[in-house]
C-alpha cells in the first residue's frame, strides 16, 4: 500500500512513522507500506490539483490529509474526484493539537487506518478523529465558489 501525506502533517511525523512501521513490518515479516510526504515527492508549494493528478496517473495511492477543507474548493474537489483515490482526513481538531499529540494520536489510530485504507473503495473519503481514533465515512460538502 502506498500512503501519500500532504503538508498539513509534519514531514518529521511522517519520517518517525515510517521508521516505526518499517521496524514493525520487518519484525512481523510483512511488506512495509510506502509512506511518502508531499515534500519528498514534490516542491513544498505544489498545489493540490497538481499532486492529485500525478498520484492518479501513478495509481494505487491512499491520501492522508490534515485539511478536510481540501475538497471545499472547486478545483481541488474536481481533481480529487477525477483521481479516484481514497482520501482520509484528520478532523479539524487536529489543527489545534501540539505536534507531539498529533504524532501520538496518529500512532493510536494507525492500525485502524491501515485496515480501512486497505479496503477503501476508489474515490471514497473518511474522517479520522485523532483523539478517539474513530474513522467514519465522509461526504464532502459542495465547494464554495472560486474567486476570479
Amino acid at each position: 500500500m502506498k500512503i501519500f501525506v500532504d503538508n498539513t502533517i509534519s514531514v518529521r511525523i511522517v519520517r518517525a512513522l515510517r521508521e516505526l512501521l518499517t521496524e514493525r513490518d520487518e519484525a512481523q515479516g510483512n511488506q512495509a507500506a510506502v509512506l511518502t510526504h508531499l515534500q519528498e515527492k514534490f516542491l513544498p508549494d505544489t498545489v493540490d490539483p497538481v499532486w492529485l493528478g500525478e498520484l492518479a496517473r501513478e495509481g494505487e495511492w491512499v491520501i492522508l490529509s490534515g485539511d478536510v477543507r481540501i475538497v471545499r474548493m472547486e478545483a481541488n474537489l474536481r481533481a480529487w474526484l477525477e483521481s479516484g483515490l481514497p482520501i482520509f482526513f484528520l478532523s479539524e481538531e487536529w489543527e489545534n493539537m501540539h505536534r507531539l499529540d498529533q504524532a501520538a494520536s496518529l500512532l493510536k489510530c494507525w492500525r485502524d487506518f491501515e485496515r480501512q485504507a486497505r479496503s477503501a473503495a476508489n474515490g471514497s473519503a473518511y474522517i479520522i478523529q485523532p483523539r478517539s481514533g474513530g474513522i467514519k465515512a465522509h461526504t464532502p460538502r459542495a465547494p464554495r465558489a472560486e474567486r476570479q
